[in-house]
C-alpha cells in the first residue's frame, strides 16, 4: 500500500492567505462563467490578497500620522472610519470604489480653497491687531 500524500491546499500552494477554494466555489457559482479554471481562482485570490494588503498599509501609515485615537490602552483598532477616510484620499481606489457607501463609516471633510484662505487671512488679521 503506497503512503497517503497529505492535501495541501490551493491557497498554500500559492502562498496566498486569501481562501482560493472559496473563491473558485464563488466564481462557479456566480453567473458570469460556469467554466472556471483553478488558475483563475488563485489569480483572482492573489489580486484580492494584494489589494487588502494596500489597503492595511495604508490604514496604518494614516493612523501612525495622526495618532490620536489610534491607540487606546495599547490596541490598535481598525474603525470603518479610517478605511473610508483612506479609500477617498488614496488616488488609486477612488476610481473603483467610487460608488462603494461603507456602513458607519461617515463623510470626508471637505475643505474648500477659497474658505481655507479666508480663515488664513483672519488668523494674518489677528496676529497683526494683537
Amino acid at each position: 500500500m503506497p503512503p497517503k500524500i497529505k492535501r495541501v491546499a490551493l491557497s498554500q500552494r500559492a502562498f496566498i492567505t486569501f481562501p482560493v477554494g472559496k473563491t473558485l466555489r464563488m466564481l462557479k457559482h456566480s453567473n458570469i462563467c460556469p467554466r472556471v479554471s483553478p488558475r483563475a481562482a488563485v489569480a483572482h485570490a492573489a489580486c484580492l490578497n494584494y489589494l487588502i494588503k494596500d489597503i492595511f498599509e495604508s490604514i496604518d501609515d494614516s493612523m501612525k500620522q495622526q495618532e490620536e485615537g489610534s491607540e487606546k490602552n495599547g490596541l490598535k483598532r481598525i474603525s470603518t472610519r479610517w478605511i473610508n477616510l483612506v479609500l477617498r484620499k488614496d488616488p488609486e481606489f477612488i476610481p473603483l470604489l467610487r460608488n462603494v457607501h461603507i456602513k458607519k463609516s461617515g463623510v470626508v471633510p471637505i475643505v474648500f480653497k477659497s474658505k481655507k484662505q479666508k480663515a488664513l487671512e483672519r488668523a494674518h488679521q489677528q496676529q497683526e491687531q494683537e
